[in-house]
């Protein structure tokens, strides 16, 4: 078994964190601003844009997965284990959800899925805007849970960072 994830993996991985937390940035700023303002509609289509690309990586990520060799796990107990997998699931769970409901909102909206199609005040209050609207909070401590568990896992036993490609040996 390799020590490392793949390169691909690695890039897949750290670009989608780039991404994300752009997302993040652009929605949380985007939605402050007044519906008029000319930053809000750039952010807007830049996060819708963005939105998609992280579907795609997303899922070439899962499908590399299941196709790829991956480090063995690492060393812990079974309930942390347990744990650490089911932080990734609910991350990727997470991850489609938001793309799903993004897309949802401009269906409901009648924009179609062009996200350079976007308008503010043409995005319709519905279901799957008020969903969008609680995933990046459960995103985001999920994303927390992620980070500690790594930073301690790190501390402590000195593999996960070299895992994703930071600081090989």
């Amino acid at each position: 078994m390799p020590k490392t994830y793949s390169k691909l993996t690695i890039i897949i991985h750290w670009l989608s964190a780039l991404l994300i937390i752009g997302m993040m940035a652009s929605g949380m700023i985007g939605s402050k601003l007044a519906t008029d303002a000319p930053l809000r509609l750039t952010l807007i289509k830049s996060h819708g844009t963005v939105g998609l690309i992280v579907l795609v990586l997303t899922a070439l990520r899962i499908i590399l997965l299941f196709t790829s060799k991956h480090p063995e796990n690492l060393e812990m107990s079974s309930w942390r284990q347990q744990m650490f997998a089911w932080n990734h699931r609910l991350i990727y769970l997470v991850i489609a959800g938001l793309t799903l409901t993004g897309v949802g909102m401009l269906l409901t909206s009648s924009i179609g899925i062009a996200p350079l199609n976007i308008s503010p005040d043409a995005i319709v209050d519905s279901l799957p805007r008020t969903i969008h609207g609680i995933l990046p909070k459960v995103f985001l401590v999920l994303l927390i849970m992620h980070i500690g568990g790594v930073i301690h896992y790190q501390i402590k036993h000195g593999k996960t960072f070299a895992r994703m490609g930071i600081n090989r040996s």
